[in-house]
């Protein structure tokens, strides 16, 4: 699967229990924390779901405010249930991007890069936070999302680990 078929089955699934207007899935899907995309990137394909037939929208007005309410349509149906054959039948290396920069920790003075980790480790620790044990309670999954989300926790406390044996080696690096 493609990166964007991976962003197109986050966003069908997420939208498969709830219509939501994209600020609402992206702040839904930011504090998840299983894919990394932008607004930008998510209102694109949102855009092109609806073109596909994917998506119906509704208009909605609160505040004062118009928003599209994006709903999944039958054929929407059939392309989440696709997707999520296609990616549960096939393993894929995991997608670590952020972990790049981690290798080339080299290229910069020690004590530069130790602040930056710094940096780094806490809005780590802020993610983490954020993703607290009411987040991993999922109705609609009978608790198989909880499992996911418990495992991104678990991959987020691991880097916390490598960014503190990280930031030890290189505060003893002359």
């Amino acid at each position: 699967m493609t990166h964007t078929d991976h962003r197109r089955l986050l966003l069908l699934g997420v939208l498969h229990h709830a219509g939501m207007h994209g600020y609402q899935l992206h702040a839904h899907i930011a504090e998840n924390g299983l894919i990394g995309l932008r607004r930008p990137a998510a209102y694109a394909l949102l855009d092109g779901m609806v073109g596909r037939g994917w998506l119906s929208t509704r208009e909605e007005t609160v505040d004062g405010r118009t928003r599209q309410i994006h709903q999944l349509t039958p054929a929407g149906e059939e392309a989440l249930l696709h997707l999520v054959r296609t990616q549960l039948g096939q393993d894929e290396p995991p997608d670590l991007p952020n972990l790049v920069s981690l290798g080339l920790l080299d290229l910069l003075p020690a004590d530069e890069a130790a602040q930056l980790l710094r940096q780094r480790r806490e809005e780590l620790l802020s993610a983490l936070e954020r993703l607290s044990p009411d987040d991993t309670d999922d109705p609609h999954h009978g608790g198989l999302l909880g499992l996911v989300l418990g495992h991104v926790a678990e991959v987020r406390r691991a880097e916390l680990a490598l960014l503190d044996q990280l930031i030890l080696h290189l505060e003893h690096t002359p």
